[in-house]
């Protein structure tokens, strides 16, 4: 399969095992990563933090996981979909 421009998505564990294909493959052919609920440390990068991905989107939904979809069912369903569609 030669997949490119593909979005790959993890959750939990499983963005253990994105974190690990970047760095075994790198990115050039990855759009976008997606790591739901995630295992890594912080991974945006900053000013005073430059090991990290840049231009990095990162959404914190208040609250999670404890009630999650009934007081931020708008949030949970928005914020994937922003994200893809960028």
């Amino acid at each position: 399969m030669d997949l490119r421009d593909v979005v790959l998505v993890g959750f939990s564990m499983g963005t253990g095992e994105l974190a690990r294909y970047v760095a075994r493959y790198g990115h050039e052919r990855v759009a976008k990563l997606a790591f739901l609920a995630s295992l890594e440390p912080f991974l945006v990068a900053r000013d005073d933090f430059h090991a990290a991905f840049p231009e990095a989107d990162y959404v914190e939904i208040d609250g999670a996981p404890h009630g999650l979809l009934w007081t931020h069912a708008d949030e949970v369903n928005t914020a994937p979909t922003t994200f893809l569609d960028k």
